[in-house]
């Protein structure tokens, strides 16, 4: 990573913590093999200075695009002055880029997902699965699985508040009843077997398990965030951890399950984030929004119009019969 005149174009990657996110190390390399005079750089941002920092992103003319991890994707939604249909139904914004004087976001965590998972040769059509976490991975993540065609989905959530409004916001885009919602794994809720028989796809979108540099996990005790051995037709795990494997992945891998960590998902997001950069000469054509509608200060509220909601997603396939597995995807 070099900057080398005044005209350097900076892009900034913004979060706390930020020391074990990796697309700046990916964006670097390829920017310093394909000879551009650009460096991503990582920027430990608290919370109360998300607003400061946007502010000077806004400011900064030499400032290319931005790059948030958590914990700013809600607050970053309504900062923004547009942001893509899948941005405002999910109230999350991971990425921005200024465009004729406005901040545009869009949000391409659940977009690298269905990447990776299209990379490892995974349909999603007609299946049922879990999302771990209700935040902006969660929430994107949510939306994506859907939008592939998977039949249902089940939120698990601390706060299930905040996982039943997603849920209401995704039953009016996709069709009501297939989004359910539970509170935390572990404990007395109400529908723990019903909502949880025959799942085969696990999402863990929460920040269990967390590295920092490859060091000791950021929670004193690195416990397991659910119980696996409940999932009695689990196929395959996705953990959008970055960096060593967490102990729910290393646990996935011995019971014989298909596994995607958050570095592959990493790989996948930056053609994406580069694209919605318009960085040129080194993105390639990805699914990222290009045309932004403009939307109101609350793009969460804003979700359910017809202005804002993203084109209707393909009818699901058939709901699989019991025991058959995902299939690798053979017509795409």
């Amino acid at each position: 990573m070099s900057i080398t005149h005044g005209g350097s174009v900076v892009h900034w990657m913004i979060g706390t913590p930020i020391r074990q996110v990796r697309l700046p190390r990916l964006a670097n390399e390829l920017f310093q093999r394909t000879g551009r005079d650009e460096v991503l750089v990582p920027m430990e941002v608290h919370a109360d200075g998300l607003a400061p920092a946007l502010a000077l992103y806004a400011a900064a003319s030499n400032a290319g695009g931005l790059i948030s991890t958590l914990p700013h994707k809600g607050r970053l939604a309504g900062l923004v002055d547009a942001c893509s249909p899948r941005a405002a139904l999910t109230g999350m914004v991971n990425t921005v880029r200024k465009e004729a004087g406005r901040l545009v976001g869009d949000m391409l965590d659940g977009a690298a997902l269905a990447a990776a998972l299209r990379q490892r040769a995974v349909d999603l059509r007609g299946r049922r699965a879990v999302v771990l976490g209700c935040g902006g991975f969660g929430s994107a993540a949510a939306f994506e699985l859907l939008a592939a065609g998977a039949q249902t989905l089940v939120l698990v959530e601390v706060d299930v508040a905040r996982a039943t409004r997603l849920a209401h916001r995704l039953d009016a885009h996709f069709g009501a009843g297939r989004v359910r919602v539970r509170g935390p794994w572990r404990g007395p809720e109400p529908g723990h077997g019903p909502d949880l028989e025959g799942v085969q796809l696990l999402v863990q979108a929460s920040p269990a398990g967390m590295h920092r540099d490859g060091g000791p996990a950021l929670h004193a005790a690195e416990a397991l965030p659910c119980d696996l051995d409940a999932l009695q037709g689990l196929e395959f795990l996705v953990d959008a951890v970055t960096g060593p494997a967490t102990a729910l992945m290393r646990a996935a891998r011995t019971r014989g399950l298909g596994v995607l960590g958050g570095d592959e998902i990493a790989a996948a997001q930056l053609p994406l984030v580069l694209d919605f950069w318009r960085v040129p000469g080194v993105a390639c054509s990805s699914s990222a929004s290009t045309a932004v509608p403009e939307l109101s200060a609350s793009p969460a509220d804003s979700a359910g119009s017809a202005e804002s909601a993203p084109p209707p997603p393909p009818a699901p396939a058939e709901p699989r019969r019991a025991g058959q597995p995902i299939q690798p995807e053979t017509d795409r």
